[in-house]
């Protein structure tokens, strides 16, 4: 996971961290929508080098702030 974060960063998402490490993890990243292909190509580039099998990936647009509802 530190990989992906690391090659996430590399590749131009505003931050990325490590989630759920007790399970295998996830990471968590901020790219904007035009550097999303990038962002992937670079994670995935580097799993290719470590011989590590390729990751999954799942969009998600990011939602409004928490607010109460009356």
């Amino acid at each position: 996971a530190d990989a992906a974060v690391a090659a996430a960063i590399g590749a131009g998402a505003i931050g990325a961290r490590m989630t759920g490490g007790g399970f295998g993890g996830c990471v968590i990243a901020l790219v904007p929508a035009g550097r999303c292909g990038h962002v992937r190509d670079a994670v995935n580039e580097r799993f290719t080098r470590q011989r590590w099998p390729s990751p999954f990936y799942m969009n998600a647009a990011p939602s409004g702030a928490a607010r109460r509802i009356r």
